[in-house]
């Protein structure tokens, strides 16, 4: 039986143990660079972006959260502090809300001192996939809450529509 490496370090008497090293090195490049070159599909940097508008909803705001917004305000995620819109439209509505009366019972009413606030945000971003990006990372998800702010005020939203 041959041992697997001889006295003058070669591998099954043929070939030098560094040399075989270098082979299988030499091998994994050529292999990583077929890879990269041949076999994936290259990300495009020079995509187009397209006007997306969409719409956000905050529950519960008080009207001096609502009056530091104004139409044409530039929106940011609090996050990452990327830009996400620019604000199109406004609208507001007394929240609902559930309260008792003096014998005890719930009753579904209007709230005086809080609104359900409605943005609609313009942005340019890119639809791949059937998935909306802004700013090729910043994926915009129907029903995904997000922390936005403004220059003026931060608040709490759930996106609620998309296109």
């Amino acid at each position: 039986m041959k041992k697997i490496v001889d006295e003058k370090g070669r591998l099954f008497g043929k070939l030098n143990l560094i040399d075989t090293v270098a082979i299988i090195v030499v091998l994994l490049l050529v292999i990583g660079v077929c890879m990269r070159f041949f076999v994936l599909d290259s990300t495009s940097v020079n995509t187009e972006t397209t006007p997306i508008t969409y719409s956000v909803q905050a529950s519960g705001v008080r009207m001096y959260t609502i009056d530091a917004i104004e139409v044409g305000d530039t929106v940011y995620d609090d996050d990452t502090g990327t830009m996400v819109g620019v604000i199109s439209a406004i609208d507001y509505a007394p929240a609902a809300q559930v309260d008792m009366a003096q014998d005890k019972d719930y009753f579904y009413g209007t709230s005086d001192q809080y609104y359900d606030l409605t943005i609609t945000l313009d942005a340019d971003g890119t639809v791949t996939n059937g998935r909306t990006y802004l700013n090729k990372t910043y994926e915009l998800n129907v029903n995904s809450s997000r922390e936005l702010h403004t220059k003026y005020c931060a608040f709490s939203v759930k996106i609620s529509e998309i296109g």
